[in-house]
């Protein structure tokens, strides 16, 4: 079914997303997205009590690495898949994947196999967002587009409390493994409705056989690459430590230099060149991505090791960062011309006193500057996030807009996923481990959170020299 457009521009409303036939999409779109946020937001608030039930306080922030690692071969692989089965297919198997994914890590009796589900579950889940928004574009009049995405953003404000809410309720009651069970009951709706609503038909294209296959060797590359920084955690040498993180820079190094010759590419040209404006704007993006996932890594553990916290208090706490990230991504989102450069430099300078506060109060609190400290990076990124999205893809060549539109969610996901490698080597390096005392667990959030605010300066000097590629363009459009 392909959405029909005119040149002729029409007034829109809401309720319009609902009429004629829209309903079932507009529903099962966001019902994949809900899926998605939901179990992006429940693991970090039942962590402490997994940790407490099976140990491996070494591998913490690994739940995270691995589904963010699956969630970037899922998205990337969504496009082929459908091409290959159709988009009812494709779509119903990217649901059974996430179903599958989130039944075993239900079950799981250990964190090394908690973290091989989460993988699967990353996997699927990485697909079904991927072809929410894609089926977006074909199903969804382009009158409505703009606000399908809007609708989308909501919802994402919707997972930053259910996930948390059911995370925080079952870790409240020591049954960390009911969060992912009450996840299942949706997982089966949306399937359903994928399989009863979405057109079957497959998908033609102009594009070249080699240009639609996926690039699974790149795909490991980038996996191998956030592995290896991810192991070097698992070492007691610090030259050993060292050299993983060395090889996991020339692992991602050499990707993106293989990745720009492909046919195939992942990324648009100059992806991560900082004398080009794209280049600087993925940076920034990146980098928040880093930023907020490091302020996350420990933040239940630390709220409620440190300050007394319970689960579902904790995880409500962390969770203003993701939930402000979308209230003032919609408040800021109808800006601009100048207003949107102004919204952007504030939103970095928020992340950035937002990772300082972190720093300061991680240890002594109170509870309330932490809670701010969280609002401002929430707020921050809000403001910045989604007008640097639309500086990028502006920034690229016509041929390569859509491209750069959607490697920017790999981008966010290669984010996480750094960012959470990054935290758990500072914390391992700086002794965490099961049973350390409460000297070394202080001294370990000290090492993870004042590195953080290193990483928040780099958005900001990032945001600088994007700054002057801007100010080059007027200069020579004037």
């Amino acid at each position: 079914m392909a959405a029909k457009t005119t040149g002729v521009p029409e007034k829109t409303r809401w309720a319009d997303l609902f009429r004629g036939g829209l309903a079932r999409y507009t529903i099962t779109l966001n019902l994949g997205v809900l899926l998605f946020g939901t179990d992006v937001y429940l693991i970090q608030s039942i962590m402490p009590t997994v940790i407490a039930d099976v140990g491996g306080m070494q591998f913490y922030t690994w739940t995270l690495i691995s589904f963010s690692v699956g969630s970037i071969i899922g998205t990337s692989s969504a496009e082929p898949i459908r091409r290959t089965l159709g988009r009812r297919s494709g779509y119903a198997l990217a649901g059974l994947v996430f179903l599958v994914g989130t039944m075993g890590a239900a079950m799981s009796g250990s964190i090394v196999a908690l973290i091989s589900w989460r993988l699967i579950q990353g996997l699927g889940g990485g697909s079904v967002i991927s072809q929410c928004y894609g089926m977006i574009g074909e199903v969804i009049p382009a009158n409505l587009r703009a606000r399908a995405l809007s609708f989308i953003s909501a919802t994402w404000g919707i997972a930053t409390i259910l996930g948390p809410t059911f995370g925080g309720v079952f870790a409240e009651l020591g049954f960390w493994r009911g969060a992912f069970w009450a996840v299942v009951p949706l997982a089966v709706i949306f399937i359903f409705m994928v399989w009863r609503f979405v057109p079957a038909g497959r998908i033609g294209s102009q594009m070249s056989d080699k240009a639609r296959t996926m690039p699974v060797a790149r795909l490991a590359m980038i996996a191998a690459a956030i592995i290896c920084l991810s192991v070097s955690s698992q070492f007691d040498s610090m030259a050993a430590r060292s050299g993983m993180v060395i090889l996991s820079l020339a692992v991602t190094v050499y990707f993106f230099s293989r990745d720009g010759r492909a046919e195939n590419k992942m990324f648009p040209s100059q992806a991560l060149s900082l004398f080009a404006k794209l280049g600087a704007t993925y940076w920034i993006l990146l980098i928040i991505s880093v930023v907020h996932t490091v302020i996350g890594a420990f933040a239940t553990l630390f709220l409620q090791l440190l300050h007394v916290q319970t689960p579902l208090v904790a995880a409500f706490i962390f969770a203003l960062t993701s939930f402000l990230w979308t209230v003032a991504a919609v408040v800021v989102g109808g800006l601009q011309g100048r207003a949107v450069a102004v919204s952007i430099s504030v939103g970095l300078g928020l992340l950035f006193a937002g990772a300082i506060g972190t720093a300061l109060f991680v240890i002594t609190g109170p509870v309330w500057l932490l809670g701010l400290s969280f609002t401002l990076v929430g707020v921050g990124t809000g403001m910045s996030y989604n007008h640097l999205v639309v500086w990028a893809i502006n920034a690229a060549p016509k041929e390569e807009q859509p491209m750069t539109a959607s490697a920017t969610a790999t981008m966010r996901a290669l984010g996480i996923a750094y960012g959470a490698a990054i935290a758990g080597f500072l914390g391992a390096a700086a002794g965490l481990k099961d049973g350390v005392p409460t000297a070394i667990f202080e001294g370990a959030m000290h090492v993870v959170y004042n590195s953080n605010i290193a990483i928040a300066a780099a958005a900001v000097m990032a945001g600088l020299i994007l700054w002057k590629h801007m100010r080059r363009d007027r200069l020579l459009a004037g």
